[in-house]
């Protein structure tokens, strides 16, 4: 904003509209009426929401605590968002804007949200801050908010806030794009507008994106933490008599279940349709990566979804018979998926050290013979060798169990296999990092496909081994069980999430898809190269 307001010149150099006139600006706008009253009709029930809780907030009962000045705080940079996110950008896309039909309302409005969001962003921080303390130490809870001290937190955000306002670059509506960039010139050709696309990086934008987001990550994080082991000393009775609605019930882990299903799953599908696509298809690891993802996709289905939803119904083997048959192939799929892990671990340390029986073993289609071998090794799994399976979903412990097994025994055969390949990836990824450290010349590709097959099993590892100690402890705690299936969770949604940050082409293929879920695709392929790179930069 400090550009707009006292360096007209390189205001002028860089967001210059003379490039083309007003008709060749409106070509590169597209109008979407429908989805802009959609945004002011949400706005409109935002704020008709949010105002009274601000004005209840306000009162002294309320604003005696620390919390609710930092909410109330909050709750005015959110009014002040509302305004850009909802009311302006409607009012853009119903006129169908790109930066150069509205500057300045574009540049200011812009301004302000990337202010907004910053303040928001640290004001959320402090907050989550505020709350671990205030559980853990009223003493320190006491020295750093009590009085008047909160506001000097609030002031230290409110700083935070007006330097991004006035001293970093602010986004500008694109209407082709449905979003705000930095880039103000996004969709327009290079040879067009011959301008140096980098100048509009807003790298404070990104440290803050960075660092901030994943400080408030772990903060609240541990406050989930927190507030489960403080109510945990809480009786049962207490819970009922005092607080049932605050407190964390059996179906309140399905809610999370279900969420961590939408977030996990979706990348996992996005792994699949581009690694199908040649010529990654033709590549034996990516043969092998695509089966696992195939292999997440299904154990999501069945360790967020359905256990989401027998967590929120209490449902159990005695009610919903068809459990049991969920659990049977549950378990195929996480065997195939470890077999497939030790495979793709395999295919690596050979085509490190040993070109030639690579080619033997993995070349062309004889990966699919590994990938036959997996899917045998979890149909083993659904032979009733050591009586019937009984592996079914525990709304109590809030993970799937063995239990009820007509001879009383542990299924052995699960537990060596999660042993086993445990061991094995131990083993196989330890003399790949051997014959990479021996290796005089390395071949930069292939040290980065081994890095992101160890970090995909090693999400599988670090699954085996709760499972392993959650089998072998009598009566496991219901927070060692909650683990267990979180990180049996990120074994598999963790996946989608390494190939795409860990592998460019993949990253590239999914920005492109990306894009065409956002009607880009619809501008000449420059203008998708010019979105890529944009993107980059913010």
């Amino acid at each position: 904003m400090d550009l707009y307001l006292l360096h007209r010149e390189k205001f002028n150099r860089l967001y210059n509209c003379d490039y083309l006139n007003q008709t060749e600006w409106e070509n590169y706008a597209v109008q979407r009426p429908v989805m802009g009253w959609v945004c002011i009709v949400i706005g409109i029930l935002y704020m008709s929401t949010y105002v009274p809780c601000l004005i209840v907030m306000s009162g002294p009962s309320f604003f005696k605590s620390s919390c609710y000045k930092i909410m109330f705080f909050l709750g005015i940079i959110d009014i002040i968002c509302i305004w850009v996110n909802c009311f302006t950008t409607g009012f853009l896309m119903i006129h169908g804007s790109v930066y150069c039909m509205f500057p300045n309302l574009e540049f200011v409005a812009g301004a302000i949200a990337i202010g907004g969001w910053s303040g928001q962003c640290i004001s959320c921080a402090i907050l989550a801050i505020n709350r671990c303390i205030d559980l853990w130490s009223a003493y320190w809870s006491e020295v750093l908010f009590s009085g008047r001290r909160t506001y000097i937190w609030i002031s230290i955000a409110w700083i935070y806030m007006l330097y991004f306002f006035f001293f970093t670059n602010a986004v500008v509506y694109t209407s082709s794009a449905i979003m705000w960039f930095f880039d103000p010139y996004l969709t327009v050709p290079q040879d067009l507008i011959n301008v140096d696309r980098e100048q509009y990086r807003n790298w404070q934008h990104s440290a803050n994106d960075y660092s901030l987001v994943s400080v408030m990550f772990v903060l609240y994080a541990f406050l989930i933490v927190s507030i489960r082991i403080k109510s945990g000393s809480i009786t049962k009775n207490q819970i009922k008599a005092n607080s049932p609605n605050t407190m964390w019930t059996d179906s309140s882990i399905g809610y999370v279940y279900l969420a961590l299903g939408v977030v996990y799953i979706i990348p996992a599908f996005i792994c699949v349709t581009v690694i199908l696509q040649p010529p990654l298809i033709y590549n034996s690891s990516y043969k092998m990566l695509c089966f696992i993802s195939l292999m997440d996709i299904l154990n999501i289905v069945a360790c967020c979804f359905f256990a989401g939803v027998y967590s929120i119904t209490g449902a159990d083997y005695r009610n919903t018979p068809s459990m049991l048959t969920v659990g049977s192939v549950t378990l195929a799929c996480w065997v195939s998926y470890c077999a497939i892990n030790v495979s793709l671990a395999t295919d690596r340390l050979f085509c490190f050290c040993s070109a030639r029986w690579y080619q033997m073993l993995f070349a062309g289609k004889r990966a699919f013979g590994w990938i036959g071998v997996a899917i045998l090794a979890g149909a083993q799994m659904m032979v009733p060798f050591d009586g019937e399976q009984f592996y079914h979903y525990d709304s109590s412990i809030g993970g799937w169990r063995f239990e009820l097994n007509p001879r009383g025994r542990k299924n052995y055969r699960h537990m060596l296999i999660n042993i086993g390949t445990f061991l094995i990836l131990v083993l196989l990824y330890s003399s790949i990092v051997v014959a990479t450290c021996r290796k005089s010349k390395q071949d930069k590709l292939q040290r980065q496909a081994a890095f992101q097959s160890a970090a995909i099993c090693g999400f599988a590892m670090g699954a085996d081994i709760f499972c392993i100690i959650v089998q072998n402890i009598e009566n496991p705690s219901i927070a060692m069980c909650y683990i267990a299936n979180f990180a049996w969770q990120l074994a598999h949604g963790g996946t989608g999430y390494a190939c795409i940050i860990m592998n460019k082409t993949i990253r590239e293929a999914t920005y492109k898809r990306l894009c065409k879920i956002l009607r880009i695709c619809g501008l000449q392929k420059h203008h998708v190269t010019t979105v890529v790179t944009m993107n980059q930069t913010s």
